[in-house]
């Protein structure tokens, strides 16, 4: 029987006191030829003494470098600019080169925030703006309202996104002189129900919306955090994504399942728009935007989701939504270059907040949790989550009327550890629906 994959989504933003420096992994050389394996694995005469790996496992020098994960050789071009890429990047390329993923680590955005760039050299949109149930969507069906202007920018972008997934057709009549009929039919990935138990691979006609976020880490391209489109020129993703100890994302993959593959579209970020009401250390509002060099040409398989309403996102709870990402199997396992899968439940937030109580107050929780972030929960006996690697990326579910349309009603931010039977915990698209229209939609 073929092992099943657990998707353990990789957050960048997990609390920086779980482990001692002296408990931190450092199973790792130069030639990529250590690996934290189980004890019993290992030949004795292949044990490394004095280097550390997560518990139960030993650390142990095998035969052969590990190729699991290429390499991409960034452009000799400055930080920032205009535009780094004006189309793709070459093809991948094997490293001999370590990627240190710091196994066990698992940290709140603050540690990268202590070394991160000046946050008054990013663009931020200072007002943010509360709106009211007037100004709210208010069908899930997403009817025609009466009065246009009473519709939300986002609700009207989502139905001509909504277009892309819609096959048009005409019937001739039996009668030669009837006009032909015309008929609509939904053409895209079967829908993920029911959700497969643990983490499984996709295929990019499920999440056109996917991409990832690539930071020059010493010299080579590494995705280290997740996003979505929605629209054709603007990325939603985490704040902390964007402050880290490596700069700011320099270029979006998006287009294919897989990292490092020619298949995959590869553009310049422009513009980076922090919430304004973002302060590292603390995890509240950790929302961003992510604009890009040039305009795409949207199709089936590259595709904006949806942003959510205020409805649909309070009928979610106890239901079963799905995140997706590039981020690591498993503690003390390396990230996947194949996109995957997995299904958490949304969980009430306050029955979330007893898991984080140890957390509160603290520089990352000063005020422990709040109703603009939503908790989900994999399955406890799989030990389904979201762990190192994807923070940023989509917590999402279908429209209720359109089967190949999703909304993202969450973005990934924190949680304690990867697959430990604790709830994560998700920015809530919904509390910043003006503040985003009024960048992506001006």
């Amino acid at each position: 029987m073929a092992t099943v994959i657990r998707l353990v989504i990789v957050l960048f933003s997990l609390v920086d006191s779980c482990l001692s420096d002296s408990q931190v992994p450092n199973c790792v050389d130069t030639r990529r030829t250590l690996r934290c394996v189980i004890h019993s694995n290992c030949p004795s005469k292949l044990i490394v003494e004095g280097m550390r790996c997560p518990s139960g496992r030993t650390c142990c020098r095998i035969d052969r470098p590990n190729p699991y994960l290429p390499k991409r050789i960034l452009p000799e071009l400055p930080l920032r600019g205009r535009s780094l890429l004006d189309e793709e990047v070459e093809g991948a390329a094997k490293t001999d080169e370590p990627i240190s993923l710091d196994d066990d680590r698992i940290i709140f955005p603050n540690e990268f925030a202590k070394r991160m760039q000046d946050p008054s050299s990013f663009r931020r949109r200072d007002e943010h703006f509360t709106f009211s149930d007037e100004e709210r969507l208010f069908s899930t069906t997403m009817r025609k309202n009466n009065v246009a202007e009473s519709v939300r920018k986002s609700v009207k972008y989502c139905r001509e996104y909504t277009k892309l997934t819609i096959d048009v057709g005409y019937v001739s009549p039996l009668m030669s002189k009837l006009v032909p009929l015309r008929y609509e039919m939904e053409n895209c990935e079967p829908s993920i129900s029911p959700l497969v138990v643990g983490g499984s691979n996709t295929s990019i006609a499920e999440f056109p919306h996917m991409v990832a976020l690539g930071y020059n880490r010493t010299g080579d391209l590494d995705y280290l955090c997740g996003g979505t489109l929605i629209s054709d020129q603007f990325v939603l993703t985490a704040a902390h994504c964007i402050l880290t100890k490596w700069g700011p994302p320099l270029v979006v993959h998006m287009g294919a399942t897989k990292l490092h593959t020619k298949r995959a579209k590869l553009v310049s970020v422009k513009e980076m728009y922090i919430h304004p009401d973002y302060r590292a250390p603390a995890c509240y509002n950790d929302i961003a935007l992510v604009k890009l060099a040039r305009t795409l040409k949207l199709t089936p398989k590259l595709r904006p989701a949806c942003l959510p309403n205020e409805e649909t996102t309070a009928n979610h709870l106890n239901k079963v939504a799905v995140a997706t990402g590039w981020g690591r199997t498993g503690v003390g396992r390396e990230a996947s270059i194949t996109l995957l899968k997995v299904p958490l439940k949304i969980m009430d937030t306050n029955k979330c907040g007893d898991f984080y109580a140890a957390d509160i107050p603290t520089p990352n929780l000063p005020k422990g949790l709040n109703s603009d972030m939503i908790c989900a929960i994999g399955n406890t006996d799989s030990y389904e989550d979201t762990c190192q690697g994807d923070s940023g990326g989509p917590l999402q579910s279908y429209l209720p009327d359109n089967r190949c349309m999703l909304q993202v009603f969450g973005i990934t931010s924190f949680g304690k550890s990867c697959g430990a039977g604790v709830p994560g915990v998700y920015t809530k698209v919904a509390s910043y629906l003006s503040w985003i229209e009024d960048i992506v939609w001006p």
